[in-house]
């Protein structure tokens, strides 16, 4: 982005409306997916930040988890990267027992087990899904359940 742009751009003054922010990152970005306005990016992420949506998700999936009775089943849906990204690693962390070197002798009973099973693979929209509802193309399904009162 050129100094010449920013310079312009800030002497126009404040931006009070969303069109106007809109026009002026689509002006600044370039465009490399000809479907996707560059705009909604930015609007995405400052609505990720406003409402601490990745905190919520750190949050609530202990919480849910502790929630659930035993053989419950906790399903859970991300619609972006970064919401999965910290699904995954609360399920791989529940998945992780004691870790115990290889040639350290120790027995079955003194390894703790895991607390949980996963249910089915990463589940993905189909074609058609997407083509009812293109909201969906983005989301991801993974679904666990709790199999012990540890953990």
């Amino acid at each position: 982005m050129s100094e010449k742009f920013l310079n312009t751009e800030r002497k126009k003054g404040k931006i009070s409306r969303t069109t106007e922010l809109a026009e002026l990152v689509k002006k600044a970005i370039p465009k490399f997916d000809f479907k996707k306005n560059p705009a909604t990016k930015t609007f995405q992420a400052i609505r990720i930040k406003v409402n601490e949506e990745l905190l919520e998700i750190e949050q609530v999936l202990p919480a849910a988890f502790e929630a659930l009775e035993k053989n419950g089943r906790l399903a859970v849906i991300s619609f972006h990267s970064l919401e999965d990204r910290i699904i995954k690693n609360f399920i791989k962390d529940k998945l992780n027992t004691d870790t115990v070197p290889k040639k350290i002798p120790i027995i079955q009973k003194q390894i703790k087990s895991t607390p949980i099973k996963v249910i089915q693979k990463l589940q993905t929209p189909s074609e058609g899904e997407v083509l009812k509802n293109k909201r969906s193309r983005s989301s991801k399904l993974r679904v666990i359940e709790k199999i012990s009162e540890e953990g």
